[in-house]
């Protein structure tokens, strides 16, 4: 097998010059294989470290360690959670949504809310004055161009597991003014 000890005892022989030794030389491949044992080694724990440092194989560990550094402590495995569903939220977390309507409603999906947003500065919500399919009083609420990077959030249910989902997913200096149905 590639690494193995007889692997790199068989490459230690190949880097010598075949006229120095003859095929049968016990004393020389005990000598080298005094040497291949600690690269085996070697190998061993890099061929460990490069499946502990993807995702997509780690495991125990070296996978809780991947979600903190990616997520801080706002995506810890739940107790008594396997290593598969743990990974499958880490890249749920990593392809989600942010800074977007659509990533406020998957946010509040994923915490097990459902949310309606109203955005004052989003003419589709608001309604504006001889627009296509728009009109007076049949869109939204008012708008309001002195309220960038903010909206009205609806939640049912409102739990604190939503807000907290909510708060991940605005833009930095967005906020959310939240409340429940």
């Amino acid at each position: 097998m590639r690494g193995d000890g007889t692997d790199i005892l068989r490459r230690l022989r190949l880097a010598l010059p075949r006229r120095w030794f003859a095929d049968d030389a016990p004393v020389l491949d005990g000598l080298l294989s005094g040497l291949a044992s600690p690269w085996s080694g070697l190998y061993a724990l890099l061929q460990e470290v490069r499946r502990q440092s993807r995702i997509a194989t780690a495991t125990g560990a070296f996978l809780d360690g991947a979600g903190a550094d990616l997520f801080g402590g706002t995506l810890p495995r739940r107790a008594g959670e396997a290593d598969d569903p743990y990974r499958a939220r880490i890249a749920r977390a990593l392809r989600r949504a942010r800074a977007t309507r659509a990533g406020l409603l998957d946010a509040a999906a994923e915490a097990g809310s459902t949310a309606r947003v109203f955005e004052p500065a989003r003419p589709p919500d608001t309604g504006v004055y001889n627009g296509p399919g728009l009109a007076w009083g049949v869109a939204g609420g008012w708008g309001s161009l002195q309220m960038p990077l903010e909206c009205l959030v609806t939640l049912q249910p409102d739990t604190p597991d939503a807000r907290a989902a909510l708060a991940a997913a605005l833009p930095a200096g967005g906020a959310a003014w939240v409340r429940g149905a």
